[in-house]
C-alpha cells in the first residue's frame, strides 16, 4: 500500500471504526477468534484487514464518483426517480 493508504488508515478509516460500537456477540467472537490465534496470524489478519478498509474505502470514492457523474447527466430526477 502507499504512504497515503497507510495514512487514510490509520488516520481515519481506523478511529472510525474503533468508534462504532460492537454488539455482545461480535465482541465474544472477536474475543474468541483473538484468544485462538498466534501473534502472527493477528498481525497478517490486520494486515489483510487494513488493505481491505483501504480498497473498500477507494471503491466507495469511485462509486460515488460514477453515481455523480451519472446523475448530473441525467438531471436531477437520476435521484429521486425509481423504476419499477
Amino acid at each position: 500500500m502507499t504512504d497515503f493508504s497507510h495514512f487514510l488508515y490509520s488516520s481515519y478509516i481506523k478511529p472510525y471504526l474503533d468508534r462504532q460500537p460492537r454488539d455482545l456477540e461480535a465482541e465474544s467472537l472477536f474475543s474468541l477468534w483473538e484468544n485462538s490465534h498466534t501473534v502472527q496470524a493477528r498481525q497478517e489478519h490486520e494486515t489483510l484487514f487494513r488493505f481491505l478498509a483501504v480498497h473498500a474505502f477507494y471503491l466507495g470514492l469511485r462509486t460515488g464518483a460514477g453515481l455523480a457523474r451519472d446523475c448530473s447527466a441525467a438531471g436531477l430526477e437520476c435521484l429521486t426517480t425509481r423504476e419499477s
